[in-house]
């Protein structure tokens, strides 16, 4: 059972009738009416929480996402600032929606409650955060594609390597977006993308020279990454095919908000 939050109008009836007694009729019906209120009010906030209709405010609909999946609870904090960033560096989303609204969105994506923009949905996925990727190529693109696996010029990177690599720490990501000049100073000069991944069968890999490879262990659809020792190391992931993937700010991710947005 979750705490559902009501809008403040209802709870101040609901607190201004305790002091009341339930022997007046008129009383009774009022308070009936109420109680009629709240259940109204709570049905449609599991309506939008389901990604079905329903009108409510949505700063009431984001608490109530992560009241009612407990599983996000380490990961809050993640997805908020995550999409805050997308949000930010968006004009698009920005007249499509406000920040909570695109928040919740991800996040009913991230949940399975929604598909990702290759409508596959990420019910039994293992990783309940947005991860990132780097790149030092200057245009954006809207999906993974095969055909460009191994290309990746980072120093460490394995040419023969059979899957995408991705990072769960924003400040990660200067390993792979950036590079040195001729003055040897950092200049950014590639593109970052947030992600959504859905992983349902991954292996479990500490070994830094075996995941660097990039190989598919058989009966797995991903591999997550961490040193053993060094817990605060961010964990990497592998996954093999496109449709794992779900691009925040993706075209396909503005398309399915806006969607989304005028179903509810």
């Amino acid at each position: 059972m979750i705490n559902i939050i009501f809008p403040d109008e209802i709870q101040k009836k609901v607190n201004f009738s305790q002091g009341w007694f339930f022997d007046d009729e008129t009383n009774r019906k009022w308070l009936q009416d109420i109680s009629q209120e709240k259940n109204r009010t709570e049905k449609e906030q599991y309506n939008m929480i389901d990604g079905l209709k329903g009108k409510l405010d949505n700063k009431y609909l984001l608490q109530n996402i992560f009241a009612k999946n407990l599983e996000l609870t380490n990961n809050k904090e993640n997805i908020i600032e995550s999409c805050s960033y997308v949000w930010n560096n968006n004009l698009e989303l920005q007249k499509i929606g406000n920040k909570e609204e695109y928040t919740a969105y991800e996040t009913l994506i991230d949940l399975g409650k929604l598909p990702n923009q290759y409508w596959e949905y990420h019910t039994n996925s293992k990783v309940r955060n947005i991860v990132w990727h780097g790149t030092r190529n200057k245009n954006r693109f809207n999906e993974f594609d095969k055909k460009f696996l191994g290309t990746s010029n980072h120093v460490r990177s394995e040419k023969d390597v059979e899957g995408f690599f991705f990072t769960e720490k924003f400040d990660d990501l200067w390993h792979y977006s950036q590079f040195y000049n001729e003055e040897m100073k950092w200049i950014d000069v590639g593109q970052n993308y947030a992600i959504l991944l859905n992983i349902n069968n991954p292996y479990l890999e500490s070994d830094w020279k075996i995941f660097q490879k990039g190989k598919r262990i058989i009966w797995t659809d991903g591999t997550i990454f961490q040193f053993p020792w060094l817990r605060w190391y961010p964990k990497l992931y592998l996954v093999f095919e496109p449709n794992q993937i779900h691009i925040l700010w993706s075209k396909q991710d503005v398309k399915g908000f806006k969607e989304w947005k005028n179903r509810n």
